[in-house]
């Protein structure tokens, strides 16, 4: 049987990313997946990493490119590695491993400095910490009335923070508006909004340190949601979790995002 890792683009495997995307992760839809494909990865061949075996993708998985800006201004270059699937027919085997080490070693070639990822549950934050990754960025998560969302102060980054392309902020911003949701802009910042159930989801809330009411009354105004939960920047001493791990590429990264200031590194648009 002949194994290996590659870097490949998305049209030559299209039909199979979607198959095993899907079988993944049951909620998602076609059109969901294929509109990840056509606003983020096509055109391009440096995003998406598969696992052959025999020629056929069993394991797949997506370098996302984004950087990390610390708080004195220093730039670090990143991949977030998402949507990492492997066909039910092959787990269990260490073959999602060795895609990730080899996903690592290319990204290192090519000047990187970090890796990071969102971990969907306990489990799979164990699993990362076994392939070292580490927890770095940080969110705090408040529920809020309308009255006290209108009222509050919300914090802006103050630490380091994830800046992403242009094209995946608009896929985040579309993925959204497909649940009901969108990105709410204005001169102070933007919040990016998703309705569930009785409640408004703001999955990533961003702003400058006097634009906070003007965010909050355009939050109001599109959706005049009575029950609010807001991801937002987090600050030491406060009550905060854990949100994006990273495995730095460069002995100096970790050193650099942990020792960036007061604030606590925030990564925002999770694609989640």
């Amino acid at each position: 049987m002949n194994c290996a890792a590659r870097m490949v683009h998305v049209d030559e495997v299209w039909e199979r990313i979607i198959e095993i995307w899907l079988e993944a992760f049951v909620d998602d839809t076609r059109g969901e997946v294929e509109d990840f494909l056509n606003m983020v990865c096509r055109g391009t061949d440096e995003y998406c990493f598969v696992w052959d075996e025999d020629g056929v993708p069993v394991s797949v998985t997506f370098a996302l490119p984004a950087e990390c800006v610390l708080a004195g201004g220093e730039r670090i270059s990143l991949r977030y590695i998402y949507a990492a699937a492997t066909a039910h027919s092959h787990r269990g085997c260490g073959i999602f491993p060795r895609l990730l080490e080899y996903v690592h070693r290319y990204s290192a070639e090519q000047g990187i400095d970090a890796m990071f990822l969102h971990p969907a549950g306990t489990g799979l934050e164990k699993y990362y910490e076994q392939l070292g990754y580490r927890p770095c960025f940080c969110i705090e998560e408040q529920v809020m009335t309308r009255r006290e969302f209108l009222a509050a102060i919300l914090p802006s980054p103050t630490g380091a923070v994830v800046e992403w392309p242009e094209y995946i902020t608009n896929y985040a911003a579309h993925s959204a508006s497909r649940e009901g949701g969108g990105m709410i802009c204005t001169g102070g910042g933007h919040a990016l909004c998703v309705p569930q159930g009785d409640e408004l989801l703001i999955r990533d809330w961003r702003c400058a340190a006097d634009g906070g009411y003007e965010l909050a009354a355009a939050v109001d105004g599109a959706f005049g949601a009575e029950t609010l939960r807001i991801r937002m920047p987090a600050v030491a001493g406060q009550s905060v979790r854990n949100y994006g791990w990273v495995y730095p590429l460069d002995g100096n990264v970790g050193r650099l995002i942990d020792t960036n200031g007061d604030g606590l590194p925030y990564m925002g648009l999770v694609l989640d």
